[in-house]
């Protein structure tokens, strides 16, 4: 179960690698990248739940190890985005740090707790906690707006200095290590990516020049040409991100959740 190509530097055996994508109707492997393993885990972990056979939480700890494996013990988590298999980016560590979460509740092996801690250790180190001042000269147009606060915000890929608040879907995440290791640092973390990736949300009022309330622009550069993305079109993954992020953290309880969303200790 589970088979695909091996990474450079991973051992011979292969189980729990798979490629990127099939053809339709033939099962050819279209890419044949095995990078992004680690995204089939939490599917199959709760399809073994959902069913109370164990080959699915098998084939979910064979695909984990080999992400593991293959490059997340030294920190190396890529592919997460579609367009670029193999490169490094945040949110193939977060991803992954689900997963193993996911694979430490289903099995109680600390060992999946660890990796969690490790991998969103990485995904931390793409957040922007300071904040980065505008151009003073920069045009009335800039797109990040002087004054607001960049702290939140997260670099996006190796190679593309462009920033954006992907991780506010992944605060559960965060708050999920908060409440296994009762580290408040991990609390911090899940409430600095929901409230720090919506300063440039637009609201009445505020609308930044964008067309109205609940409007946020994709992504910006925070280096060269710092304050400007390359478009300012509106995605609907930005909003999901902002709205399946706070649901997902109210699926961890009213306690907890009061804790991320809005600082109240109950």
């Amino acid at each position: 179960m589970l088979q695909g190509r091996r990474l450079a530097g991973v051992p011979a055996e292969r189980g729990g690698s798979l490629p990127r994508a099939w053809e339709a109707g033939t099962g050819r492997p279209l890419d044949v990248s095995d990078s992004a393993a680690y995204v089939v885990v939490p599917f199959l972990a709760a399809l073994a739940t959902a069913t109370a056979e164990r080959r699915y939480l098998d084939g979910a700890i064979a695909a984990a190890d080999y992400g593991w494996n293959a490059g997340g013990s030294s920190g190396w988590y890529a592919g997460a985005t579609l367009d670029n298999p193999d490169v490094v980016d945040k949110e193939a560590a977060i991803l992954s740090a689900e997963g193993f979460l996911d694979l430490w509740e289903a099995t109680g092996d600390r060992r999946w707790l660890d990796r969690a801690l490790s991998a969103a250790s990485v995904a931390e180190t793409w957040i922007y906690i300071w904040n980065v001042p505008m151009p003073v000269d920069a045009e009335a147009d800039i797109h990040w707006k002087r004054g607001v606060s960049t702290i939140g915000h997260q670099l996006i890929t190796t190679g593309c200095s462009m920033t954006d608040g992907f991780l506010a879907v992944n605060a559960s995440a965060f708050a999920r290590l908060y409440r296994e290791t009762e580290d408040d640092h991990w609390l911090a973390v899940a409430r600095l990516v929901t409230h720090g990736t919506t300063t440039m949300l637009a609201r009445d009022g505020r609308l930044f020049d964008l067309r109205g309330p609940g409007w946020q622009q994709e992504h910006w550069s925070f280096s060269p040409r710092r304050g400007y993305g390359l478009n300012r079109r509106w995605l609907p993954w930005v909003p999901v991100a902002h709205v399946r992020g706070i649901h997902r953290v109210e699926d961890l309880g009213e306690r907890l959740a009061d804790r991320v969303l809005t600082g109240r200790v109950r």
